[in-house]
C-alpha cells in the first residue's frame, strides 16, 4: 500500500510532493515547497528592481504560474495520498527530537540520594 501511494505521487503530482516524499517528508511539504516557489518567482516579476534584471521579464511570470496553477494543484493530490508516509516520519521525528531532550537530565536535577 505505501509502495502504491509513493508510485501514484511521483506519477500522478507534482515536483513538489516528489522533493518532500525524498528529502523532507512534512506533512504536505510539498504545497508548501510550491507555494514558496511561486511566491518566489512571483516576487521577481512584480519587483524586478530588487533582483538582477531579467532577460525575458514575462519568464518569471509564466514560473510562477505554473508552480501555483498548475504543480500545486498536482502536489496536493500527491500530498493527500503519501499523507500515511509523511505523517509516520514527522511523527517518528519529533519522538527522536523529544528522545534527545529526556536522555539529557537537565542541570537543576534533584541530587542524588547518595550524596
Amino acid at each position: 500500500m505505501v509502495a502504491l501511494a509513493v508510485a501514484c505521487a511521483i506519477w500522478l503530482s507534482g515536483c513538489g510532493t516528489v522533493i518532500n516524499v525524498t528529502k523532507d517528508r512534512e506533512v504536505f511539504g510539498g504545497v508548501r515547497i510550491d507555494a514558496e516557489c511561486g511566491v518566489g518567482d512571483w516576487d521577481v516579476w512584480r519587483h524586478p528592481s530588487n533582483y538582477a534584471q531579467p532577460v525575458f521579464p514575462y519568464v518569471n511570470l509564466l514560473a510562477a504560474a505554473c508552480w501555483v496553477g498548475v504543480d500545486l494543484p498536482l502536489s496536493a493530490v500527491g500530498d493527500t495520498l503519501t499523507l500515511p508516509i509523511t505523517f509516520l516520519a514527522s511523527v517518528g521525528q519529533k519522538e527522536k527530537g523529544q528522545g534527545a531532550e529526556k536522555a539529557t537530565p537537565p542541570s537543576s536535577a534533584a541530587p542524588s540520594a547518595d550524596q
